[in-house]
């Protein structure tokens, strides 16, 4: 009995002793990762910049316990906060705002993850921590916003841009890059503005920013829905999206990327390129957009492939026409689709002077709306060639049923008065320019 007693007690000193340990284990602070580990808390697809001064971690736990234990990083809720703490003596700014940004991905009411990183953004030899801060239903951060916290004599200080979003904007990733060579990097910045029915448009921001005078903002913001991609180009960005996730959206739309150029600090449109499509439908839609912004021989190219394509369109039942859906209207919604571009082929040589390319284009017309090139092909002028085939189309006024069948508010929608215009010009940024 004895042995039992002894055994007991000796067992149950050292599930004690053991316990406690393991106790003391599960409160340690957690220990920061060098500063090479700051981009992980970004979010694809941008990657913030990589030039970071290099800080040494304490290794020394008790150090590090100490720091934590007078700055718990779940009290940080502004950037008010933040730069108080950063006075703090012997405090690692690198690590700390780390700290802080992991502590704030961890909450589970926010909406987008924050993200950090750092460069000198002013080439002063000083290291600036540019932060994406967003809101939550604790209003940790009253609006979503880009900051920048710098050392000016000694004390820390942010700025933050813009200081009002719309309503329901959050910034959801950025980065930091020199787009122009300048050694100076601009802040190119995403945010998102939710809508209903799944629909999500972002605001990009291109900003540069200076000790003295902050934030300034490179032209206007450029909004595009459901943002896929951003890259730095030469002198510029490529922005990459278009989807617009509703239902009512419809089935036809294509992915596009956009170019924008830097020209004396601005930031202008300069190309659009759709996804490729085989479709008739979207090779109408290519030689439209080609029109649009100048590339003739992209147009007639274009058109040319929109008149030869086998099919029209990736989803006949799509195709509604007065109020019916049906893949019984493929056949005429095709004859409509390789009419218009002849159509459109036509007033290209037309506009040329080239009146027999155009007549060889009427020539090959034949179907239900063969008519209005036909028209064109025998007229004496452009002017006069347009005037009687608008005469026509509005005495048949099926052709625009068949040609607007596809369903969905994101698709083109012509009017007897635009057949003959390019509204795609009107739908681009800066109409085109």
């Amino acid at each position: 009995m004895k042995f039992w007693r002894a055994y007991w007690y000796s067992l149950c000193l050292f599930l004690l002793i053991t316990g406690c340990s393991d106790h003391e284990s599960a409160l340690a602070p957690e220990e920061y990762d060098t500063d090479a580990d700051l981009a992980e808390t970004n979010s694809e697809p941008l990657s913030p910049s990589t030039d970071r001064d290099s800080e040494t971690i304490p290794s020394d736990h008790s150090n590090q316990a100490k720091q934590n234990q007078e700055y718990p990083l779940e009290q940080i809720e502004t950037l008010d906060d933040i730069v108080n703490q950063l006075h703090t003596e012997n405090l690692k700014p690198a690590s700390f705002l780390k700290g802080v940004i992991e502590t704030w991905n961890d909450h589970p009411t926010l909406d987008f993850a924050q993200v950090l990183a750092e460069s000198d953004l002013n080439q002063d030899g000083q290291t600036e921590w540019i932060i994406a801060v967003n809101p939550n239903q604790h209003n940790r951060i009253q609006n979503g916003k880009i900051a920048v916290i710098y050392q000016d004599n000694g004390t820390y200080q942010y700025t933050s841009y813009p200081d009002q979003y719309p309503v329901g904007i959050l910034t959801k990733q950025f980065t930091v890059e020199d787009i122009d060579g300048d050694k100076h990097p601009e802040i190119i910045s995403a945010a998102i503005e939710k809508g209903f029915a799944h629909t999500a448009f972002f605001h990009i921001f291109v900003t540069r920013w200076k000790k003295s005078s902050g934030f300034s903002q490179l032209g206007k913001n450029i909004t595009i829905p459901s943002l896929s991609n951003i890259e730095i180009a030469d002198n510029g960005i490529l922005i990459t999206g278009g989807l617009i996730h509703s239902a009512g959206a419809g089935m036809e739309q294509r992915e596009y990327t956009d170019r924008y150029e830097l020209m004396n600090g601005q930031l202008i449109f300069s190309d659009r390129t759709y996804k490729p499509s085989p479709y008739g439908y979207h090779l109408l839609q290519d030689g439209l957009l080609s029109e649009a912004l100048g590339k003739t021989e992209q147009a007639k190219d274009a058109y040319l492939k929109a008149i030869q394509a086998k099919e029209a369109l990736a989803n006949p039942n799509n195709l509604e026409v007065n109020g019916t859906f049906s893949a019984e209207h493929l056949d005429s919604f095709q004859d409509a689709v390789q009419h218009y571009a002849r159509l459109r082929l036509a007033m290209l040589y037309l506009k040329e002077g080239n009146k027999e390319n155009a007549q060889e284009v009427a020539r090959h017309a034949t179907g239900s709306f063969a008519e209005p090139v036909k028209i064109l092909g025998r007229s004496k002028d452009i002017h006069t060639g347009i005037a009687e085939a608008k005469e026509w189309l509005a005495d048949h006024p099926q052709f625009l049923d068949y040609l607007n069948a596809p369903y969905g508010y994101a698709n083109p929608k012509w009017k007897l008065d635009t057949l003959f215009e390019n509204i795609y010009k009107e739908l681009l940024p800066n109409n085109g320019q």
